[in-house]
């Protein structure tokens, strides 16, 4: 669902209906926070700034007390940002990645 926050859009997604994972579009630059604490185990290995993925794609697989959910990108774009590196801890509303988006 979209709400409205300090001029902000809020998306919040229910990712493989468990967890919720929250995106935050600032302009033409979505970004993707963590919904739980956790632990990244495993990363697109070409995920970095100025590469281009596609709605869906897979980027990072978060992990807390073997429960592994996966992050995929929630729109067509560029990674301007990558917050998070793979083995890093991540908090409940850290922002892991901003996406650019292209083609709306």
């Amino acid at each position: 669902f979209y709400r409205k926050k300090d001029n902000h859009l809020v998306l919040t997604l229910n990712i493989q209906g468990y967890k919720k994972f929250q995106i935050m579009a600032l302009r033409n630059i979505v970004r993707i926070m963590a919904q739980m604490d956790g632990i990244v185990v495993d990363m697109n290995p070409s995920l970095r700034p100025g590469m281009r993925v596609r709605e869906g794609e897979e980027l990072l697989t978060l992990e807390r007390m073997k429960l592994f959910c996966t992050v995929s990108a929630p729109c067509t774009g560029m990674v301007t940002a990558v917050m998070a590196g793979l083995g890093s801890r991540v908090l409940e509303g850290e922002i892991l990645l901003e996406v650019e988006v292209q083609g709306r």
